[in-house]
């Protein structure tokens, strides 16, 4: 019974993460001035889709030591995360998140 109720969380935080991810796509904004292909704008928002609950605001996109990076910011009501996400070859990682800014 306990394996059964894991999967079922499992499950549901997975639908969470896909909803997020949905809701991420429509509402996050992409600096103008630091375009990134939507193929890639779908994986940076998929990465830190799953790698947090907070929604992303905004990302910003820079060149560092020749690899794409990308700032993604995302936020609550209380709380504020900065994840560095990385081009590496043709897969996006997470290279670095801050500490949570409380307001």
């Amino acid at each position: 019974m306990k394996s059964l109720t894991a999967v079922a969380a499992l499950l549901l935080l997975a639908a969470c993460a896909e909803d997020r991810y949905r809701w991420n796509l429509a509402h996050a904004w992409l600096n103008p001035r630091t375009p990134l292909p939507r193929k890639d704008f779908e994986e940076v928002v998929r990465l830190v889709s799953y790698a947090t609950n907070e929604p992303i605001g905004a990302i910003n996109v820079s060149r560092e030591s020749g690899h794409l990076q990308a700032d993604v910011i995302t936020s609550t009501t209380v709380s504020t995360h900065t994840f560095v996400v990385e081009k590496r070859g043709s897969a996006w990682y997470i290279v670095s998140k801050s500490e949570p800014e409380i307001e």
